[in-house]
């Protein structure tokens, strides 16, 4: 975000790709079709003179990194979904007890979504009360409505 608070971009890839083989077959033979990018990192490593562990504070190494999505502009037929991100993404990047991008936040974004969705089916859920809905039961709010009858959940509940 900007300094104001507005978005910087407006979009972002949350990198789910579906590639038909016979296309990464034939460009896993291309040398340059995946090329490489330069990633400086923070490496730890070992003081030869102390034998201490040294953790840098800036980076001091470079990584070569490579990414699926710059096949995209090889591909022959490329499609773009944009979805609404409290509906479809929670990313799971950092440890427990991250401030963000954790377990603990991916399971609370799952618990607004499926609490969503029940009150969409009439449902009242008391403040704070975990519910969640296994994709076995149930894929989508209107899923939900048609199979939960309006109550109210007072307890933590599993739809199996």
């Amino acid at each position: 975000t900007r300094a104001d608070g507005s978005l910087a971009v407006w979009a972002g890839s949350i990198a789910v790709h579906m590639f038909d083989v016979a296309f990464l077959d034939r460009m896993s033979r291309e040398k340059t079709a995946l090329p490489a990018h330069i990633a400086r990192k923070k490496v730890s490593h070992v003081d030869p003179v102390t034998g201490e562990r040294v953790s840098p504070e800036s980076p001091n190494a470079i990584k070569f990194e490579q990414f699926i999505f710059d096949l995209l502009p090889s591909a022959a037929n490329a499609v773009v979904v944009e979805v609404d991100i409290p509906n479809h993404y929670a990313p799971l990047k950092n440890a427990s007890g991250s401030a963000s991008d954790s377990p603990e936040s991916v399971r609370a974004d799952l618990v607004a979504l499926h609490t969503s969705w029940l009150q969409a089916a009439g449902c009242t859920i008391l403040e704070g009360m975990p519910v969640e809905i296994s994709p076995l039961f149930a894929l989508d709010r209107a899923e939900t409505v048609e199979k939960v009858a309006p109550q109210t959940i007072d307890r933590p509940t599993y739809w199996q």
